[in-house]
C-alpha cells in the first residue's frame, strides 16, 4: 500500500472511532517517505568519483545507498505505525457529560484584536447554535489559568472545554516542563468532571523551545483532542491578524471553524 493510500485510509479513524490511530501520525509517515524519496533521487546522479553514473544498477555505491534507504524507510514506518496504533491514547470522554461549552484560555480566547462578538467563542456559538462561555483572560499563563480553573470552568458543569494556553508561558520563558505540568493538570481535572477537552496548540518556528512536541505529548498522555497549531496559516497575513500574535475578526472566524470541526462529532 502506498503512503498516500495510508493517509487516505486514516480518514476512517476519526473522532467517531476514539481508539483509532491519529491522522497526524500518517502525515508524519508521508513526510518521512517524501524525504527518503528525495534522497533516493539525489543518489541517481553522476558520481564523479567513479567511471559510471550512479544510476547504473551495477554501481556498488548506488546499490549500497539504496539498501541503506530501504532499511531507514522500514525503521521509520515501524516507529510511526507503532506510535499510531499503540502509543496514542484514546480520546478521553468521547461521550461527555455536563451541560456547558466553555472556551478557556488567554488573549486568543478573550478575543484581543477583534471587536465585540467577533472573538472565536462568539463565532463558535453561531456555528453550533448554542451558548458558549468565553473564559479567556489576556496575559494568562498556564499557572494563572490553573488557579482560576475551579471558578471559571469546573463550577459550570462543563461538557466540552476548548483551551488556548501556553503562548504566554513561551513568551515569558517559563520552562516547557513547568508549563505543560500545569496544562496537564488542567486537562486531567476537566476530564475528571466527565468533559471532553480540545487543546489549541501554538507553534512558533525556531522559538517554540519544543512546545509543539509537548502539545503532542499532552495529547498522547491525556487523550485530549489537539489542534497542533491553531494559528496555522494566520501569522504574517495582515488581512487575518490584528498584530503579530493576535488574529483579527476574520482570523478568529478561522479559529472558530477549526475548533468546530474538532467538536462537531461530539455535539
Amino acid at each position: 500500500m502506498a503512503v498516500t493510500d495510508l493517509v487516505s485510509v486514516s480518514a476512517s479513524f476519526g473522532p467517531t472511532n476514539p481508539v483509532g490511530p491519529s491522522v497526524q501520525y500518517y502525515s508524519r509517515l508521508s513526510l518521512y517517505f517524501s524525504k527518503i524519496s528525495l534522497y533516493t533521487r539525489r543518489v541517481n546522479v553522476f558520481d564523479e568519483t567513479t567511471d559510471y553514473p550512479t544510476s547504473d544498477v551495477s554501481c556498488p555505491y548506488n546499490l549500497m545507498m539504496k539498501k541503506i534507504l530501504i532499511v531507514l524507510a522500514s525503521l521509520l514506518a515501524f516507529v510511526v505505525l507503532h506510535q499510531a496504533f499503540f502509543d496514542t491514547a484514546p480520546v478521553t470522554n468521547p461521550h461527555p457529560t455536563g451541560e456547558t461549552i466553555i472556551c478557556f484560555g488567554d488573549s486568543l480566547t478573550f478575543g484581543t484584536g477583534a471587536g465585540s462578538n467577533e472573538d472565536y467563542p462568539s463565532r463558535l456559538a453561531s456555528l453550533i447554535g448554542a451558548e458558549v462561555i468565553n473564559a479567556g483572560v489576556p496575559g494568562d499563563t498556564t499557572a494563572d489559568a490553573l488557579k482560576r480553573l475551579e471558578h471559571d470552568v469546573l463550577a459550570h458543569n462543563p461538557r466540552i472545554v476548548l483551551i488556548t494556553l501556553g503562548g504566554n508561558d513561551l513568551m515569558r520563558d517559563v520552562s516547557r516542563g513547568e508549563a505543560f505540568a500545569n496544562l496537564e493538570a488542567i486537562v486531567r481535572r476537566i476530564h475528571q468532571k466527565g468533559a471532553l477537552v480540545v487543546v489549541g496548540g501554538i507553534e512558533v518556528p525556531l522559538f517554540d523551545r519544543g512546545f509543539d512536541e509537548a502539545y503532542e505529548d499532552l495529547q498522547d498522555t491525556t487523550g485530549c483532542l489537539l489542534i497542533p497549531n491553531v494559528l496555522n496559516g494566520l501569522i504574517g497575513k495582515h488581512d487575518l491578524m490584528s498584530d503579530r500574535i493576535h488574529p483579527n475578526s476574520e482570523g478568529y472566524k478561522i479559529m472558530a471553524r477549526r475548533f468546530h470541526k474538532e467538536i462537531e462529532p461530539y455535539l
